[in-house]
């Protein structure tokens, strides 16, 4: 239990580090601010990613890839709402996925 909490105040922290938040962003105070290269990963089952300038990689599916998708291996500054996910194998926590949704692009 201690791990869990251990990891989620670390990535609470990593959204601090890799964004702005609330301070820059006042139209929409969950939101965060990062500037990133977009990348397309995988082979069998591909996911557009942004990778921002600390090397974390951001998720971005559904209608933000539509968005996302011809600013390919450009680097790009998007607003949007994080959301992580617990990866667990086995029942041990093996790291956390990143996700940000309902992404606007500011440049």
């Amino acid at each position: 239990m201690k791990f869990r909490a251990v990891v989620f105040i670390c990535a609470f922290f990593v959204v601090f580090v890799t964004g702005s938040c609330s301070s820059d962003n006042p139209v929409d105070p969950d939101a965060i601010i990062i500037t990133g290269t977009v990348r397309l990963v995988g082979a069998n089952f591909p996911s557009l990613i942004i990778t921002d300038r600390d090397n974390q990689d951001w998720y971005v599916e559904n209608d933000d890839m539509v968005k996302l998708s011809k600013m390919e291996h450009k680097e790009v500054k998007v607003s949007g709402k994080p959301e992580y996910e617990e990866l667990t194998v086995s029942g041990v926590q093996m790291g956390v996925k990143h996700y940000l949704r309902n992404i606007k692009v500011l440049n």
